[in-house]
């Protein structure tokens, strides 16, 4: 059966904002590296010293940035699932009252959905546990 409650306390859209701004911010530094790079004249640096640079430079973008990046693209994912999450936690707590409500009627389909949604939260706590190495 699916766990109820979790991730309450946590506001996915504040966090895909964040994550969002930190990638722009990236983007920026990245940009910035970028023309500093195209800025650097041999005439400045002796040949070893300026390749030594422009090689930090490159491992800093492509590497260090790049890693950032894919962790960001992470918390988006993970803030994703958790929505989906939350939506299925709501539909699975109204078929429940309406199972404790003892309206036969449609009962059986109710549990039907009510499987369906704890199915669905299960594997969104799955998969978010997969992206935080549990």
């Amino acid at each position: 059966m699916a766990t109820y409650g979790l991730y309450s306390g946590i506001n996915e859209g504040s966090l895909q904002s964040a994550a969002s701004s930190i990638k722009a911010k990236i983007s920026s530094a990245r940009g910035e590296l970028e023309s500093f790079k195209g800025s650097l004249t041999d005439d400045m640096w002796k040949a070893s010293a300026k390749q030594t640079l422009i090689t930090g430079y490159d491992k800093l973008s492509g590497e260090v940035y790049a890693e950032i990046e894919q962790q960001l693209d992470n918390v988006d994912s993970v803030c994703s699932l958790i929505a989906e999450y939350k939506t299925a936690e709501i539909n699975a707590k109204k078929c429940r009252d309406q199972i404790n409500s003892g309206n036969t009627g449609f009962l059986n389909n109710v549990q039907r959905s009510l499987q369906q949604y704890e199915k669905q939260m299960e594997e969104c706590e799955r998969m978010i546990s997969s992206y935080c190495g549990g």
